[in-house]
């Protein structure tokens, strides 16, 4: 984790932050993999040539038409993403502060292995590959249920009531937000440099989130006593 922001001495927001940021590398690796998983499910009428280099799809062999297609549905799908978690956080960070963080967190984790254990039966199975309201189910789940800003930040929030402190820790946040990213970024040009198959990169990223689950819990589990105690306070006031 970087360090060349001062973290606040405290157990629980070290803890916050190693969480966050293996969490980070794998949520922006399954940003990442979006467009080859996309190439991957191009289909044309265009045979590939012996010889020539992979377009990205088995299936067609038109490098131009498969980049376009792919990009343009990447654009589309990632659109309606980002407008479903524009109208969701606000009420993910609602159900936070009324249920506690660990619920939403876990919510969150659990629509992300789900969306893509979705992508991975999609890739492993060709007729559900010609389906798009298959994909775009995944890409709602993914939407809908997206909490981890908003849960770490509001539990950095929560163990940072000095403003001093409340501030570096969200510098270090957003430093092991960037970390994250770059770490991806790395990790999957190592993938595809591999030729794995499509669908055991997104395997990759379902067991990967399957293993953060029980840190994520962990450390909400050791942090939701002191929400509850806050809420109850904020309560008598």
């Amino acid at each position: 984790m970087p360090s060349a922001i001062a973290v606040p001495k405290s157990p629980g927001i070290r803890r916050l932050l190693t969480t966050y940021a293996a969490l980070s590398v794998v949520y922006s690796l399954s940003i990442q993999l979006y467009g080859p998983f996309l190439r991957s499910l191009v289909v044309c009428s265009t045979k590939i040539a012996p010889g020539a280099a992979f377009t990205g799809s088995a299936q067609c062999g038109d490098l131009h038409y498969v980049l376009s297609v792919a990009q343009a549905e990447e654009g589309r799908l990632v659109g309606m993403k980002l407008l479903v978690h524009g109208f969701a956080g606000p009420v993910l960070a609602l159900l936070a502060d009324g249920h506690g963080r660990k619920p939403v967190l876990v919510m969150g984790l659990a629509g992300f292995a789900v969306a893509f254990a979705m992508f991975s039966i999609t890739a492993s199975w060709p007729e559900l590959s010609r389906s798009t309201s298959v994909i775009d189910a995944c890409f709602l789940v993914e939407g809908a249920t997206s909490a981890f800003d908003v849960v770490y930040l509001s539990m950095l929030a929560d163990l940072t009531p000095d403003l001093v402190d409340r501030a570096l820790a969200f510098s270090a946040y957003y430093m092991t937000s960037a970390f994250g990213e770059a770490s991806a970024r790395l990790l999957a040009s190592m993938i595809l440099r591999r030729c794995l198959h499509y669908t055991s990169r997104e395997m990759l990223d379902f067991v990967c989130c399957c293993v953060g689950c029980p840190l994520d819990s962990s450390v909400c589990g050791r942090h939701a006593s002191m929400h509850r105690h806050q809420r109850d306070a904020s309560r008598c006031r």
